[in-house]
Protein backbone atom coordinates (compact mmCIF):
# COMPACT_ATOMS: atom_id res chain seq x y z
CA UNK A 1 0.00 0.00 0.00
CA UNK A 2 2.79 2.30 1.10
CA UNK A 3 4.77 1.98 -2.60
CA UNK A 4 1.71 2.06 -4.47
CA UNK A 5 1.30 5.56 -2.48
CA UNK A 6 5.04 6.55 -2.87
CA UNK A 7 4.29 6.06 -6.48
CA UNK A 8 1.09 7.85 -7.13
CA UNK A 9 2.52 10.91 -4.88
CA UNK A 10 6.24 10.50 -7.49
CA UNK A 11 4.32 10.35 -10.72
CA UNK A 12 1.45 13.35 -9.89
CA UNK A 13 3.89 15.33 -8.62
CA UNK A 14 6.12 15.22 -11.86
CA UNK A 15 3.46 15.03 -14.52
CA UNK A 16 0.95 18.01 -15.18
CA UNK A 17 -2.33 17.77 -16.34
CA UNK A 18 -5.14 20.44 -17.77
CA UNK A 19 -4.84 24.24 -16.48
CA UNK A 20 -2.31 24.61 -13.33
CA UNK A 21 -2.10 27.23 -10.80
CA UNK A 22 1.09 29.64 -11.23
CA UNK A 23 -0.50 32.10 -8.79
CA UNK A 24 -2.81 32.51 -6.39
CA UNK A 25 -3.03 35.69 -4.45
CA UNK A 26 -5.75 36.88 -1.68
CA UNK A 27 -4.31 39.81 -0.48
CA UNK A 28 -3.30 38.41 2.91
CA UNK A 29 -5.48 39.82 5.98
CA UNK A 30 -3.86 43.13 6.76
CA UNK A 31 -3.89 46.72 4.63
CA UNK A 32 -0.43 46.34 3.63
CA UNK A 33 -0.06 45.25 -0.52
CA UNK A 34 1.73 41.69 -0.11
CA UNK A 35 5.40 41.36 -1.80
CA UNK A 36 5.72 42.01 -5.10
CA UNK A 37 2.04 44.26 -5.41
CA UNK A 38 3.63 47.91 -6.09
CA UNK A 39 1.33 50.97 -6.17
CA UNK A 40 2.38 54.13 -8.01
CA UNK A 41 -0.13 55.92 -5.22
CA UNK A 42 -1.38 55.00 -2.14
CA UNK A 43 -3.03 57.75 -0.96
CA UNK A 44 -5.17 58.83 -4.11
CA UNK A 45 -4.63 55.21 -6.51
CA UNK A 46 -4.61 51.69 -5.49
CA UNK A 47 -3.53 50.47 -1.90
CA UNK A 48 -4.31 47.49 0.52
CA UNK A 49 -7.82 47.36 2.04
CA UNK A 50 -9.32 45.01 4.91
CA UNK A 51 -12.83 46.77 4.62
CA UNK A 52 -15.63 44.89 2.35
CA UNK A 53 -14.09 41.45 2.29
CA UNK A 54 -14.50 39.97 -1.03
CA UNK A 55 -17.84 37.33 -1.22
CA UNK A 56 -20.74 35.78 -3.30
CA UNK A 57 -18.47 34.13 -5.46
CA UNK A 58 -16.81 30.82 -5.90
CA UNK A 59 -13.72 30.77 -4.28
CA UNK A 60 -13.93 34.09 -2.48
CA UNK A 61 -11.04 34.59 0.39
CA UNK A 62 -12.95 37.38 2.47
CA UNK A 63 -9.72 38.38 3.50
CA UNK A 64 -8.17 41.65 2.21
CA UNK A 65 -8.19 43.36 -0.86
CA UNK A 66 -6.54 46.05 -2.83
CA UNK A 67 -8.52 48.91 -3.32
CA UNK A 68 -8.67 51.81 -5.87
CA UNK A 69 -9.62 54.66 -4.24
CA UNK A 70 -9.85 57.29 -7.23
CA UNK A 71 -9.24 60.73 -5.04
CA UNK A 72 -7.41 63.54 -6.35
CA UNK A 73 -7.23 65.38 -9.50
CA UNK A 74 -9.32 63.96 -11.61
CA UNK A 75 -8.08 62.40 -14.31
CA UNK A 76 -4.45 61.18 -12.92
CA UNK A 77 -3.64 57.71 -14.06
CA UNK A 78 -2.82 55.43 -10.81
CA UNK A 79 -1.09 51.73 -11.17
CA UNK A 80 -1.02 48.55 -9.05
CA UNK A 81 1.34 46.32 -10.98
CA UNK A 82 2.65 42.47 -9.50
CA UNK A 83 6.50 41.53 -10.57
CA UNK A 84 7.86 39.06 -8.36
CA UNK A 85 9.29 36.59 -10.93
CA UNK A 86 5.99 35.20 -11.98
CA UNK A 87 7.75 32.32 -14.28
CA UNK A 88 5.48 30.90 -17.24
CA UNK A 89 8.45 28.69 -18.67
CA UNK A 90 6.88 25.14 -19.33
CA UNK A 91 3.41 26.91 -19.53
CA UNK A 92 1.21 27.98 -22.40
CA UNK A 93 -2.44 29.20 -22.34
CA UNK A 94 -2.05 31.59 -19.65
CA UNK A 95 -5.10 32.57 -17.87
CA UNK A 96 -5.97 35.03 -15.22
CA UNK A 97 -9.09 35.91 -13.26
CA UNK A 98 -10.13 37.58 -10.09
CA UNK A 99 -12.92 39.21 -8.20
CA UNK A 100 -13.84 42.67 -8.26
CA UNK A 101 -15.82 45.19 -6.84
CA UNK A 102 -16.94 48.75 -7.92
CA UNK A 103 -19.26 50.66 -5.26
CA UNK A 104 -22.43 52.05 -6.75
CA UNK A 105 -21.12 55.06 -7.20
CA UNK A 106 -17.91 54.31 -9.56
CA UNK A 107 -17.87 55.79 -12.79
CA UNK A 108 -13.95 54.91 -13.68
CA UNK A 109 -12.16 52.04 -16.33
CA UNK A 110 -10.64 49.29 -14.81
CA UNK A 111 -7.30 48.69 -17.41
CA UNK A 112 -5.75 45.32 -17.15
CA UNK A 113 -2.40 44.82 -19.08
CA UNK A 114 0.53 42.34 -19.19
CA UNK A 115 3.85 42.91 -19.63
CA UNK A 116 6.83 40.73 -20.60
CA UNK A 117 9.71 43.44 -19.59
CA UNK A 118 7.98 46.09 -17.51
CA UNK A 119 8.47 48.69 -19.88
CA UNK A 120 5.84 47.56 -22.82
CA UNK A 121 2.47 47.04 -21.62
CA UNK A 122 -0.20 45.01 -23.76
CA UNK A 123 -3.64 45.99 -22.62
CA UNK A 124 -6.21 42.89 -22.21
CA UNK A 125 -9.82 42.90 -22.99
CA UNK A 126 -12.33 41.74 -20.29
CA UNK A 127 -15.46 42.19 -18.77
CA UNK A 128 -16.43 43.93 -15.41
CA UNK A 129 -19.49 45.21 -13.95
CA UNK A 130 -18.60 48.72 -13.02
CA UNK A 131 -20.75 49.67 -10.42
CA UNK A 132 -22.36 46.77 -9.10
CA UNK A 133 -21.87 47.33 -5.52
CA UNK A 134 -21.26 43.45 -4.75
CA UNK A 135 -18.30 41.30 -5.30
CA UNK A 136 -18.20 39.45 -8.64
CA UNK A 137 -16.03 37.43 -10.92
CA UNK A 138 -14.65 39.40 -13.47
CA UNK A 139 -15.30 38.43 -17.18
CA UNK A 140 -18.59 36.48 -15.89
CA UNK A 141 -16.20 34.21 -14.24
CA UNK A 142 -14.82 33.12 -17.75
CA UNK A 143 -11.16 32.88 -17.36
CA UNK A 144 -9.21 35.82 -19.38
CA UNK A 145 -6.59 34.06 -21.70
CA UNK A 146 -3.52 36.53 -22.16
CA UNK A 147 -1.83 36.12 -25.83
CA UNK A 148 0.86 33.94 -26.63
CA UNK A 149 3.38 36.11 -26.45
CA UNK A 150 2.78 36.00 -22.43
CA UNK A 151 3.93 32.42 -22.48
CA UNK A 152 7.85 31.08 -21.64
CA UNK A 153 8.69 34.21 -19.54
CA UNK A 154 10.80 34.31 -16.26
CA UNK A 155 8.77 37.27 -15.51
CA UNK A 156 5.73 37.64 -16.28
CA UNK A 157 3.92 41.79 -15.16
CA UNK A 158 0.57 42.01 -14.23
CA UNK A 159 -1.19 45.58 -14.30
CA UNK A 160 -4.36 47.79 -13.21
CA UNK A 161 -4.83 51.30 -13.58
CA UNK A 162 -7.69 54.04 -13.64
CA UNK A 163 -7.87 57.59 -13.83
CA UNK A 164 -9.28 59.47 -10.71
CA UNK A 165 -12.83 60.53 -10.74
CA UNK A 166 -13.60 61.21 -7.30
CA UNK A 167 -16.33 59.05 -7.80
CA UNK A 168 -16.65 55.82 -5.59
CA UNK A 169 -13.74 53.31 -5.40
CA UNK A 170 -13.02 49.81 -6.91
CA UNK A 171 -11.35 46.70 -5.03
CA UNK A 172 -9.95 43.85 -6.73
CA UNK A 173 -9.22 40.31 -5.04
CA UNK A 174 -8.33 36.86 -5.48
CA UNK A 175 -6.28 37.01 -8.13
CA UNK A 176 -5.21 33.81 -10.17
CA UNK A 177 -2.97 32.92 -12.67
CA UNK A 178 -2.98 29.32 -14.80
CA UNK A 179 -1.24 27.64 -17.22
CA UNK A 180 -0.89 24.64 -19.01
CA UNK A 181 1.93 22.38 -18.79
CA UNK A 182 3.76 22.21 -21.87
CA UNK A 183 6.54 19.32 -20.45
CA UNK A 184 7.81 17.94 -16.85
CA UNK A 185 9.63 20.59 -14.77
CA UNK A 186 13.19 19.55 -15.24
CA UNK A 187 15.52 18.41 -12.51
CA UNK A 188 18.55 21.23 -12.37
CA UNK A 189 21.76 20.47 -13.66
CA UNK A 190 25.39 19.76 -11.40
Amino acid sequence: MKIKLLFFLIFFSIFCFGQTNILTETFGSTSTLPIGWVSSNTANGWNGNISSPSSTYSGFSAGANAIFNGTGANGAVHTLTYSNNLSTIGYNSITVLWGGRGTSAFTGVITFEWSSDGTTWNPVTYTYVQAGNAWDLVNSGARILLPAGAEGLSNLRLRWSAATTNLGNYRIDDVTVQGNCLSPPSAPLG
